[in-house]
């Protein structure tokens, strides 16, 4: 994709090497002739991928280290007036890309979870979230 429309290409080879920083991998694209991308230039690539699994995606930055190496999302579990409060679920992470995962546990659909700032939150922690229009699973 070009900032001004899309462009197709033939994939024709990788480095196979993942940049452990971006998560990128650097490949080679034929483009057509008349194509104003120069040799050399660096485009962002997006591929969507079917998940085959049952689960949902989340921030990376909303995932807490759970107990044994495991992942842990905050939920925020309704209290008495606009209030919430803080609760940690066990997630499996089944697939990692650059800001995001793609995860399956104990969060039921509709629930609202804490998008970030999980190192700076303790369960049962009082909360109230920023909008009512605040994302939910």
């Amino acid at each position: 994709m070009t900032t001004t429309g899309r462009m197709s290409g033939v994939f024709r080879a990788t480095t196979g090497v993942v940049d452990r920083q971006s998560r990128t991998v650097t490949v080679v694209i034929d483009l057509a002739e008349d194509s104003d991308i120069a040799a050399g230039e660096v485009i962002r690539l997006s591929l969507e991928t079917p998940m085959a699994q049952s689960g949902f995606w989340v921030p990376t930055q909303a995932l807490a280290e759970g107990r044994r190496g495991l992942w842990s999302v905050y939920v925020l579990v309704p209290q008495d007036g606009d209030g919430h409060a803080l609760e940690a679920r066990p997630v499996e992470t089944l697939r990692v890309e650059a800001d995001r995962a793609f995860v399956r546990g104990a969060v039921n659909t509709g629930e609202l979870i804490l998008a970030g700032g999980v190192q700076r939150v303790t369960p049962g922690q009082s909360v109230v979230p920023a909008s009512r229009e605040a994302r939910t699973r």
